[in-house]
């Protein structure tokens, strides 16, 4: 036999032998250790998994932290915020936990009309962490044996988002929308029913109580030939969101022998305040008897409620974030070296309008992209323009919007 210990060398963490095909994969220390490309591999994954939720300073994060990062890009909803913050700190440090403590993992509920944020926030927490984020509509998704997508294919989607990084994905975050229409509705008159609700709920508990999954995913060393792996949930958050139209009447009802409340009842002056304090008396029973199966309100037993948005949350939305819509469009024309300008009365008659229209936030771009969009298109060819000013007449469409050139001030058509 041919003695092979001077071409092949040894792994000091699996102790395996590097043959001399795969030796230039391996990694050699000045003094003769070696680790292989495998355990390269192996450490990398588990380090990039162990701290990708964190951003750099990972040691100073807190829920304050995670709130002021919320409050950079998130206007309002300070309850949810402050309630979303302590959650995803709590979710990972039980991820973190080394204790014999077995501590049970607590995935979310959101509830809140349209264009209050929901999916927003999610998008926002998942930039703070770092971490793989998939969003699904619920109502795209069947039981086993029907036609639709299967539930198991929301993991595939978090592994594809992850890179294939399988224990990247393990630790990263599924937002399940318009969850509300998978109720079974008995009770509350509905236009939208999914028939096959019940039986979605009941293949989505696998996922949310923490099982492994076995899915397909492309073979990367094989292509053509899919590979089978396996995904453990139980560390994955699970976010579930709806707007629950109607849940507002089994509020009321649940509270009606103790005071008036809602939209069911005689409405004070100040209706935004009614809306909120109905949003904010949410409880699980209340979900419960809107038609999610208790096994699935089990699984999601936080609930964290968004009130609707009123006119002055709008205004501030439009405007102050970090990446606000507005200064979204400014830096457009910025490309243009055109300055873009809203008046006051400009951005709350957006606002006004995004209220009528009944959207909240989700309706404002396409209230400004109809005001914008005849400008985007003309003042590219015209070199001279230094400004574009918008008033509240041109959001009513009673007025056109104010052009500046570098010779005189004139008004576009």
């Amino acid at each position: 036999m041919s003695d092979t210990t001077n071409t092949s060398k040894i792994c000091s963490f699996c102790r395996k032998i590097i043959p001399p095909s795969r030796s230039g994969n391996a990694v050699e220390s000045a003094d003769g250790h070696c680790i292989c490309s495998d355990c390269i591999v192996t450490c990398y994954n588990y380090i990039t998994a162990s701290s990708a939720w964190l951003p750099d300073g990972a040691e100073n994060v807190t829920p304050r932290s995670i709130k002021a990062f919320l409050d950079e890009y998130v206007v309002g909803q300070e309850n949810a915020k402050k309630a979303l913050s302590v959650a995803i700190y709590n979710h990972y440090k039980r991820i973190a936990n080394i204790s014999d403590t077995e501590i049970e993992k607590s995935n979310i509920l959101l509830v809140g009309p349209t264009g209050t944020g929901k999916t927003y926030l999610v998008e926002t927490i998942a930039k703070i962490l770092g971490v793989p984020l998939v969003i699904v509509d619920a109502t795209s998704y069947t039981q086993a044996g029907y036609v639709g997508d299967n539930v198991e294919d929301i993991i595939r989607k978090l592994v594809i988002h992850a890179d294939y990084n399988i224990e990247k994905a393990q630790r990263g975050i599924v937002y399940i929308d318009e969850i509300d229409k998978l109720a079974r509705r008995s009770d509350i008159s509905s236009s939208v029913k999914d028939v096959n609700g019940d039986g979605v709920q009941h293949a989505l508990l696998k996922l949310l109580e923490g099982k492994e999954i076995d899915i397909e995913i492309p073979n990367r060393q094989r292509p053509g030939a899919p590979a089978q792996v396996r995904v453990n949930t139980s560390n994955i958050l699970f976010i579930a969101g709806g707007a629950f139209a109607g849940l507002d009447k089994l509020v009321n009802r649940r509270n009606s022998a103790n005071r008036s409340l809602g939209f069911g009842a005689a409405l004070s002056e100040n209706k935004e305040k009614d809306e909120a304090e109905v949003f904010a008396n949410i409880m699980p029973a209340d979900i419960i008897s809107y038609g999610l199966t208790p096994e699935i309100m089990g699984r999601l037993p936080r609930v964290v409620s968004l009130t609707p948005l009123g006119e002055d949350d709008l205004v501030k939305i439009i405007s102050e974030p970090k990446n606000s819509i507005l200064k979204q469009y400014q830096e457009l024309f910025a490309v243009d070296n055109i300055v873009l300008t809203f008046d006051d009365s400009a951005i709350r008659a957006v606002a006004k309008k995004a209220i009528k229209n009944g959207a909240g936030a989700r309706g404002i771009r396409s209230i400004m992209e109809d005001v914008l969009q005849d400008l985007m298109f003309d003042l590219p060819d015209r070199k001279n323009v230094r400004e574009c000013i918008i008033s509240g007449d041109c959001i009513e469409g009673t007025a056109e919007p104010v052009i500046i050139c570098e010779e005189k001030l004139a008004a576009v058509r």
